[in-house]
């Protein structure tokens, strides 16, 4: 569960960088980093938020919460299983860097987890377009607001950990049926 609320309430400090990685002809990662301290259930909470490629990425103990929306579906637009392993390799680092600890979720694992939110949403906003029956749109509302922020825990913090982890063998195959021009209109 999420400490962090966008009011900032219980901010203690922010610290905030930035710095750009250059990886071998790839991609170009920007990195704008926040720390928060926050206070939350009668305990304080280390909070992370990083922009890797325009892609809003959040961090906080034993979870990662990456936001779905256009930036992440650019960036995936084009080599989508290129990116997507160097988008996790980079938030994997992040993470380590800020709790001095390893997340506890597979490279497979989260690279299947994100491949099925992004695309879940993206077939989701495709059917919304095709139609106006008001009840269709309410039907995949729901859809769509899970999948606004892909959230991706540890298996003692992430109900559905299990779910990817089972997929995540399947990564190469799964890789195979990504889209490799589609962009969120």
């Amino acid at each position: 569960m999420r400490c962090f609320d966008d009011s900032n309430k219980g901010l203690i400090s922010e610290f905030a960088a930035a710095r750009s990685i250059h990886l071998p002809g790839i991609l170009v990662l920007r990195f704008l980093i926040r720390t928060f301290i926050l206070f939350c259930n009668g305990k304080y909470s280390s909070f992370m938020q990083i922009i890797l490629s325009g892609v809003t990425i959040e961090m906080e103990l034993h979870a990662i919460h990456i936001h779905n929306d256009e930036p992440l579906w650019k960036l995936l637009s084009k080599d989508p299983e290129q990116h997507t392993e160097l988008l996790v390799e980079e938030i994997l680092r992040a993470y380590e860097a800020q709790f001095h600890r390893k997340l506890e979720i597979t490279p497979d694992s989260f690279i299947v987890e994100i491949w099925g939110h992004v695309y879940a949403d993206q077939f989701a906003d495709y059917i919304a377009r095709l139609t106006d029956l008001k009840l269709v749109k309410k039907l995949l509302h729901p859809v769509q607001k899970y999948c606004a922020v892909i959230d991706c825990g540890e298996k003692e913090h992430d109900s559905n950990r299990w779910f990817w982890d089972l997929l995540a063998p399947l990564k190469a195959t799964i890789g195979g049926w990504l889209p490799n021009n589609k962009e969120k209109e």
